[in-house]
């Protein structure tokens, strides 16, 4: 998955499209943070860019000052390699009339990457781990490091009884843009100085949806993994 940081803020034009799925989180202060799905409305090159003001965070946020306010904007865009985008800008102005609006200043850097289902996602997410054999079933509680259409890897704090080849179920906030019936099984077990790395294959490649790769980017972006 190729990625890059651009620091010519013309260059994000040619990934913005009217109409394009948002995801911002307005950051008021580090645990005071507002985030909700919008719409790209449209952009003026180098002056501003316009977000639709859904109405349940109109009335979220009636009271809280939002100009010069920091915000972070993900989206995914519609070309040809199927880029996903993420920068943080500030609040120029909201409007209430004739229609609620947000505009924001053109970041004067932002990350991009392609999507390509082969590649791993670079990740951070808890997750339960439960390995079934004939005789038993045990749990562990790890953490999700990576993620890719064919398995996983996750890392579990100290010492395990785990076994290559067991059958396994994973879960994890992810589940519900999973197949119910995902079946996977441990490739192998690797060694490292505060636990182990657990690779998990899965019996079947995963179909991403759009979805899952704004999640999976999103996770990524949070993660510091871009």
């Amino acid at each position: 998955m190729a990625a890059s940081n651009s620091k010519d803020p013309s260059d994000l034009i040619k990934y913005l499209k009217p109409g394009m799925k948002i995801s911002a989180t307005i950051q008021f202060g580090p645990d005071d943070n507002y985030a909700f799905s919008t719409t790209l409305v449209g952009f003026k090159a180098e002056q501003c860019l316009i977000l639709d003001m859904p109405i349940k965070a109109q009335e979220a946020l009636v009271m809280r000052k939002l100009v010069n306010v920091q915000i972070v904007v993900r989206g995914m865009s519609d070309t040809e390699l199927g880029h996903v985008i993420a920068f943080n800008t500030s609040v120029i102005q909201v409007i209430s009339s004739p229609c609620a609006l947000i505009f924001i200043r053109p970041p004067k850097h932002f990350f991009t990457k392609t999507i390509r289902e082969h590649e791993r996602y670079k990740i951070s997410i808890p997750v339960a781990l439960t390995e079934k054999s004939e005789q038993l079933e045990r749990s562990f509680n790890g953490t999700l490091v990576d993620f890719s259409i064919s398995g996983c890897g996750v890392f579990v704090t100290g010492e395990n009884e785990l076994t290559v080849n067991n059958t396994i179920r994973i879960s994890s906030e992810l589940d519900d843009l999973l197949p119910d019936d995902l079946a996977c099984h441990i490739a192998n077990i690797r060694r490292q100085s505060k636990g182990h790395m657990i690779g998990v294959q899965f019996e079947n490649p995963l179909t991403m949806s759009d979805e899952l790769k704004m999640v999976l980017f999103d996770q990524t972006f949070k993660s510091g993994m871009l």
